[in-house]
């Protein structure tokens, strides 16, 4: 009975330790600056945070389709636990929280926010006096789709897309493309056509970023559930050897899109603790990446 007592208490010493390892390790905080970038005529709302800062690298952090932008807690999370020696650099695109959004429904690029990146990385050369290859480009979801097509256009030191979404499938799949676009518009305020969506998607999809291949090096990262996971690995493997710019490829086992920040079947305690553990896994992931 004493033995099975140990084992049992040995157990939930095991388990609770497991669970508070990802709480602690997500504990970090950095204090950010809100900042105004210029970008083509329009205002990006953007949040710098390099105080304490050793090193030379600078991260420009990119959200999805989050009506927030990068206050959303999957991003705050990540931001406030990125290596204390580098730099950030968080962007709203615009259309999204405070980032202007006017005369965006008169444009013919409404997806495609390449102009919100140069205009963020322009804005960490002129401030902080250093070069393309000193940054690192990192984006999630919608912001995967830019950081992987900025790839194709500067020589960053990495980029690196988070869940890059099966751009494929959205663009052939009409109840998809009404989806996406019905959530855009709600986020954003900002109405895009079928036929803009279509046209405009052809430049996130896994064959026009890795053909021809990136001049900046990729580490693409996947959650396990992630919809673009397995088309993409596909496209990585046929183009890995003919594209030496593509370095990474990593997945985070059991975790959702937005890693169980948004609503799930799982009851509220439940879904922390797992939101925290695929998170956690996700930031050492990234920070790995960083300092490689």
């Amino acid at each position: 009975m004493k033995r099975v007592l140990l084992i049992l208490c040995g157990a939930v010493s095991l388990g609770a330790i497991v669970i508070a390892a990802p709480f602690l390790y997500l504990s970090g905080s950095r204090p950010y600056q809100e900042v105004s970038i210029p970008a083509n005529g329009y205002e990006l709302t953007a949040y710098l945070s390099d105080v304490d800062r050793t090193g030379d690298l600078w991260v420009i952090f990119g959200h999805g389709n989050r009506k927030e932008g990068v206050t959303h807690p999957l991003y705050t999370q990540i931001l406030n636990n990125l290596p204390k020696d580098v730099g950030v650099l968080a962007i709203n695109f615009r259309g999204f929280a405070g980032s202007a959004d006017d005369r965006m429904v008169d444009s013919e690029r409404i997806l495609d926010r390449s102009e919100d990146i140069q205009a963020a990385v322009d804005y960490l050369i002129a401030r902080k006096g250093i070069t393309e290859n000193q940054i690192i480009l990192i984006g999630h979801s919608f912001g995967a789709a830019q950081v992987a097509n900025a790839a194709s256009e500067g020589s960053y030191k990495l980029a690196i897309p988070i869940g890059l979404g099966d751009w494929q499938s959205v663009t052939t799949d009409p109840r998809k493309m009404m989806a996406y676009l019905r959530k855009f518009e709600e986020n954003t305020g900002v109405t895009v056509s079928r036929e803009q969506f279509i046209r405009e998607g052809s430049q996130f999809m896994s064959q026009a970023i890795t053909d021809p291949c990136p001049t900046a090096p990729i580490a693409f990262v996947f959650a396990g559930f992630d919809d673009g996971k397995e088309p993409m690995r596909i496209q990585y493997q046929k183009t890995r050897e003919r594209c030496p710019t593509l370095v990474g490829w990593k997945v985070v086992p059991f975790a959702n899109h937005t890693y169980g920040t948004e609503e799930s079947n799982l009851p509220v305690f439940l879904q922390r603790i797992y939101s925290k553990i695929v998170l956690s896994y996700l930031v050492w992931q990234l920070n790995h990446l960083i300092s490689s």
